[in-house]
């Protein structure tokens, strides 16, 4: 069995590390490391291209219920249409959970 090269992530789950691969795969420190650094790379001209939801806050007339009856009130200050994207609670439209509202 190689030994495993790994490198610290804290945003996976479990023990906030990842396996890039063995020894075998990386005979040597500088190859491991620039692998790490073209994945990183990459990783980082993906969130720059990547853009981010925009949410709704209310739909145009028609589209839904909710933002009807809610410009019928005259109320701005309502829960957007969209859920947030880390909603915890499912996702829903017009959501009130703490995260999306």
């Amino acid at each position: 069995m190689h030994p495993a090269i790994i490198e610290h992530a804290p945003e996976s789950k479990g023990s906030g590390f990842r396996v890039l691969g063995t020894c075998k795969d990386y005979p040597t420190l500088s190859e491991a490391v620039a692998a790490v650094a073209k994945r990183n790379a990459k990783r980082a001209a993906k969130a720059k291209t990547t853009p981010r939801p925009k949410r709704r806050h209310r739909m145009p007339e028609g589209y839904c219920p909710t933002c009807d009856r809610e410009r019928e009130r005259g109320n701005d200050f309502h829960p957007p249409h969209d859920a947030s994207r880390y909603c915890e609670s499912g996702h829903r439209n017009h959501c009130s959970c703490e995260v999306c509202f």
